[in-house]
């Protein structure tokens, strides 16, 4: 269950830590002045010990008023036009009322496109003092200049999806802290990239206020100068919610309850709901529902609406890192039944079966097993009656309507088509090979969603790979016109992963224009896996071992054959690079054991 929907009621709403701040800082106050004196008397350390319980409730449960997730709030689009300029910002009209030692951000964002550096939030005072977020691929990174100091960490956020953060900073004593979608980033070196790295230095303490009353807030540029002088490829394209600056450092409970929604605190310095914004001109406000900006922790299934025979279904979801999905608790079912039901009209006409379920009994009769580690299902939502199909029927569906999303045993025959439900580590991330210039088209792609109800994927810098209007899968440069290319030969239930046939509008890899080339895009380990065409992944030392390891048998293909010249002796050593000195041997020496006696 996702964090974020943990206290959901009846009606789509939860309790909300709003209207806090007078309740939180009523027992800040009664707690400074019982740190001001000695406390001495059990009493008085029960009533610490109470208020500082009352404050963490207040923080953790809200002080009774609700938050309605279907209500819309206020959001700013910046980039509408998903190009990279220094037309689009966004001004904070206000202005700090005292210079700050502390403070702390919180905010939520959507980003379309990944830039070199991806600045949300910038600050500025007119000696030049800087801080800094940003957010480019390689993790999130915060910087306040004036104190030399920058945080690098491994926080990827994802593309075309929304995310929330909270960043406290105190100079006083170099406190900080970083908050992401409900928890807090600990500074321990993980990489899943090699070209990641995460830097968690220490804060010295100062004296130095870390913002000034002449300062100046902008999102989405950063700033050289107050609200001017930005560059394109330090700018922000995407959405952004709920902008809050406070004068103080968060409690870990509060930024946890920020960056979850489970409420919606203002600001004191920057409060989102009453600010005022100057926006450029690429640059828009809008409104969305909580329930779509605060869904920062995304269900783990995406739903491929092509009907498909068990066996492609199964290998389609392989192809994208995961396996069909199969409930195995009350909450997972309704959660997959609901989302199925949604293309109810796609995948079934007559309230039939939704989807594959990613369960047999192949194996053995009457004992159900995920097809992935055979493991036994513990959970099961048969319907009446069923499974009733012997020997005959080996595979499951979830039915629809007529049913409400319970099981039946169905053939796994080649004439059985259903939709196939997946179940994915999100985000999806692809890399698209035989891309040989990264500056026409992006070589990295996440699956981002659906259009003209196909998958579509987003390329991090400029490209978008989707479907097109008309009947044929388009990859296509948005930063410039007519660069494009189609996908050869492809029929209306295809999907680009694996290897396939392109078509490009101009001259690319060497080819002239119109002539086939083929790409794979795929989701296998880069140097450690191989990708069939089918897009599943094999072990790399399975390739041309004879022995046929992918389904569509495309880990044999194309295999050479290395044949003895003639003259070749075994016994006689390759000659040496240079002819006047000898071979050079070397001995490689492994020692396995080793005895005291």
């Amino acid at each position: 269950m996702r964090r974020s929907r943990e206290r959901e009621h009846a009606g789509g709403k939860v309790m909300q830590p709003a209207s806090l701040c007078h309740a939180i800082d009523t027992f800040r106050g009664v707690l400074s002045a019982l740190n001001s004196e000695a406390v001495t008397s059990l009493r008085a350390k029960k009533m610490k010990s109470l208020l500082l319980c009352l404050t963490s409730c207040l923080l953790a449960y809200g002080a009774g008023e609700e938050l309605d997730l279907k209500e819309k709030k206020g959001v700013l689009v910046l980039q509408q036009s998903q190009l990279p300029n220094i037309k689009s910002f966004a001004v904070w009209d206000g202005n700090l009322q005292k210079s700050l030692s502390a403070f702390t951000l919180c905010y939520r964002i959507k980003i379309y496109y990944y830039r070199p550096e991806v600045t949300v939030f910038s600050y500025i005072d007119t000696q030049f003092k800087k801080i800094r977020t940003d957010h480019n691929r390689r993790g999130v990174q915060v910087i306040v200049n004036a104190h030399g100091f920058r945080i690098q960490t491994n926080i990827i956020t994802p593309l075309m999806h929304w995310a929330a953060f909270c960043f406290a900073l105190d100079a006083t004593d170099g406190f900080y802290a970083i908050y992401f979608n409900g928890e807090k980033w600990e500074p321990q070196v993980h990489q899943n990239d090699s070209e990641s790295t995460v830097s968690a230095p220490d804060f010295t303490p100062t004296s130095t206020k870390l913002m000034g009353v002449d300062g100046t807030i902008v999102l989405g540029q950063d700033q050289d100068a107050p609200a001017a002088v930005y560059d394109a490829t330090q700018s922000f394209s995407g959405e952004v919610a709920d902008v809050n600056v406070w004068s103080r450092v968060l409690s870990g409970a509060e930024m946890a309850a920020s960056t979850s929604c489970e409420g919606r605190p203002q600001g004191d310095v920057l409060a989102w709901d009453a600010a005022s914004w100057t926006l450029g001109e690429d640059a828009a406000k809008t409104s969305l529902p909580l329930e779509e900006t605060c869904d920062v922790l995304p269900l783990p299934y995406y739903l491929f609406t092509e009907e498909l025979k068990f066996s492609d279904a199964s290998s389609l979801c392989q192809a994208f890192g995961g396996e069909l999905a199969t409930p195995r608790s009350p909450e997972e079912q309704e959660a997959i039944f609901n989302l199925a039901s949604q293309n109810g009209n796609v995948c079934t006409s007559d309230g039939g079966a939704l989807t594959w379920l990613g369960i047999g009994d192949g194996a053995e009769e009457g004992v159900w097993r995920t097809n992935k580690d055979k493991t036994k299902i513990t959970y099961r939502n048969w319907a009446q009656s069923q499974p009733n199909g012997g020997t005959v029927e080996n595979c499951a569906v979830m039915e629809g309507s007529i049913f409400k999303g319970r099981w039946s045993d169905q053939s796994c025959r080649k004439s059985f088509k259903e939709c196939a439900m997946c179940s994915l580590a999100m985000p999806v991330l692809l890399r698209f090979r035989g891309i040989c210039d990264a500056n026409l088209y992006d070589d990295r792609f996440v699956l981002a969603g659906k259009r003209n109800g196909k998958p579509y994927f987003r390329g991090y810098y400029r490209s978008q790979l989707f479907f097109a209007a008309d009947g044929r899968w388009r990859l296509e440069n948005i930063m410039m016109n007519n660069t494009y290319a189609h996908m050869v030969d492809d029929e209306s239930d295809s999907i680009p992963i694996g290897t396939s046939k392109w078509i490009f509008s101009h001259g690319f890899c060497g080819e002239q224009a119109g002539v086939a080339q083929s790409l794979t895009l795929s989701q296998c380990a880069k140097n450690k896996e191989f990708t069939c065409d089918d897009g599943t992944c094999i072990p790399i030392n399975q390739v041309c071992d004879r022995r046929e390891q992918c389904t569509d048998m495309s880990d044999e293909l194309d295999c050479s054959t290395v044949f003895r010249p003639r003259g070749y002796q075994s016994t006689l050593p390759p000659p040496s690079g240079n002819m006047s000195s000898p071979l050079p041997v070397y001995l490689n020496l492994t020692l396995r054991y080793w005895s005291e006696s």
